[in-house]
């Protein structure tokens, strides 16, 4: 079987000349050492190409009883794949183990996610894409106070980018200050940049870290949360 076709292909996609490829060191250009298949194009069907012509090549060596170092580079080349093979069994089950700590994530995030209760505290105003947040836990005397923004990232509003910026924590509160209304004027009196704000009191069965657990939660969430309002 003639490589001729098979040189003209990588010829193509190398700016090799194809004379160059039919004359000189056919075996050094195309599988130079044990990392060719990471040369020039990360391409599965180039990189086939350039195999299938080596090989071609290497057979027609034997025809002409030109064993070396065609056939000490074969089994090189062979061991190394083999080598590789064995490494991807081996990477195929980490990833395995990386699928169910994925599930494990994910069910946690559901599971907090359904502990949780949220509600509007006073008029919704007609602007609700920025405002405040108040966090609050049950048999926990704290609040986390939070500040938001939602901006579409697209012309169809069906993509967003939340902004959540901590802005204080409320600690050994009183029962009847911890309730979302004279929370609400605490916000109101301390932050006056918002004219009216809508502001969201999120109650969790709970605490959860801020930063790496509510936060996170809160701008993946709070998006399906102003449009259900």
């Amino acid at each position: 079987m003639s490589y001729f076709p098979l040189l003209a292909y990588i010829s193509k996609y190398t700016n090799i000349s194809f004379l160059y490829l039919v004359n000189f060191g056919m075996q050094d250009l195309l599988l130079s050492d044990n990392t060719w298949f990471l040369h020039e194009h990360l391409d599965i069907e180039y990189q086939t190409y350039r195999l299938l012509a080596y090989l071609q090549f290497v057979e027609k060596q034997f025809l002409q009883i030109k064993l070396y170092p065609y056939l000490s580079e074969l089994i090189k080349h062979y061991e190394f794949v083999d080598n590789i093979s064995t490494k991807m069994e081996e990477i195929k089950k980490r990833i395995n183990n990386t699928q169910k700590a994925i599930e494990q994530g994910i069910n946690l995030f559901n599971t907090i996610l359904k502990s949780m209760e949220y509600e509007v505290i006073g008029i919704i105003p007609e602007y609700n894409q920025e405002g405040y947040i108040i966090a609050s836990y049950e048999q926990v005397n704290y609040l986390d106070i939070m500040r938001f923004h939602i901006s579409s990232i697209t012309d169809y509003d069906k993509f967003y980018m939340t902004n959540i910026e901590y802005l204080e924590g409320l600690g050994n509160i009183s029962m009847l200050n911890r309730a979302p209304e004279f929370i609400k004027r605490h916000i109101l009196e301390k932050y006056k940049d918002l004219p009216n704000p809508i502001v969201i009191y999120v109650k969790a069965s709970y605490y959860v870290p801020l930063h790496e657990t509510l936060i996170p939660i809160m701008r993946r969430v709070l998006p399906v949360w102003i449009r259900s309002v």
